[in-house]
């Protein structure tokens, strides 16, 4: 029962969020974040080598389907693991340099939540992310984001394929992805700031 904590607490900032943190005034709900510590520059989306790609492990259907559907998509990068720390992933540094190289991530919803690390991940690469979006998670979680959502995995063929055939478009949507994502950051700042009052 978190509540025998939160009310103890001024304020909560919570990563995993659930809905019903959405609207409360006591609980601030947040990314679950990306590993630190790496630094590159946000290659142009025009000098990638990947259309697409997924790295991490193949559980439940719609990680299936996800592969299934999209691997004749070409050139992509596929790397299936066991387990989420299975001796078979990629380092970090080699995790990131391929998210670095591809246009779109397909961002498939989490294990136990909808939240994943993949899709922060391919934000602080400057991917294009493609979102599963179960229960419309993400339009309350980050309201007005410009993310490329859907609800099934054959709906992101025909995104892909279009913004890859209209250049003009494919850039618009990276420049618009990647300047909300650096306001984003900039905004969570400050409303922390302005919460501890510092």
């Amino acid at each position: 029962d978190t509540n025998l904590i939160y009310n103890n607490c001024t304020h909560v900032w919570r990563t995993f969020c659930l809905p019903h943190y959405f609207q409360s005034n006591k609980v601030t709900c947040i990314p679950i974040g990306y590993k630190s510590g790496l630094t590159y520059e946000i290659k142009d989306v025009f000098d990638r080598e990947y259309l697409w790609s997924f790295m991490g492990t193949i559980h439940g259907a719609s990680r299936y389907d996800l592969i299934n559907k999209h691997k004749k998509l070409q050139p992509n990068f596929i790397k299936e693991t066991k387990n989420f720390s299975s001796a078979e992933s990629l380092s970090a540094e080699e995790y990131y340099k391929k998210l670095k190289e591809s246009i779109f991530v397909l961002v498939p919803h989490g294990y136990l939540h909808p939240e994943s690390y993949r899709l922060y991940e391919g934000l602080e690469c400057g991917c294009i992310p493609i979102i599963e979006n179960p229960h419309n998670f993400y339009d309350n979680f980050l309201p007005d984001n410009p993310l490329i959502k859907i609800n099934l995995w054959n709906e992101s063929i025909d995104i892909i394929n279009d913004l890859n055939k209209n250049k003009k478009k494919l850039k618009k949507k990276f420049e618009e992805i990647n300047i909300w994502w650096k306001h984003y950051k900039l905004n969570l700042q400050n409303t922390i700031k302005t919460k501890i009052h510092v």
